[in-house]
């Protein structure tokens, strides 16, 4: 896990690989998640979270190639 503060803002992200069956399936993947956190009052909050599975192709980004991920419901 990262964590990057910005005054009263931060954001933590991250990255998880998980084995698991359901329903007799293999389920196991990595996904990968962020959260935006405000301080209110002293206390960190969370206000804001986002995270996908990570699909198994790669895709070319510049000179770099790394995972393929979607976020369902965000738009670029």
């Amino acid at each position: 896990m990262d964590v990057q503060v910005f005054g009263n803002v931060a954001v933590a992200y991250g990255s998880v690989a998980e084995k698991s069956m359901r329903d007799g399936k293999d389920t196991s993947g990595e996904s990968v998640w962020m959260d935006l956190l405000e301080k209110r009052d002293g206390k960190w909050v969370v206000v804001r979270s986002a995270g996908a599975r990570v699909k198994n192709e790669v895709v070319a980004v510049g000179a770099k190639e790394r995972p393929h991920v979607e976020f369902p419901g965000l738009r670029p």
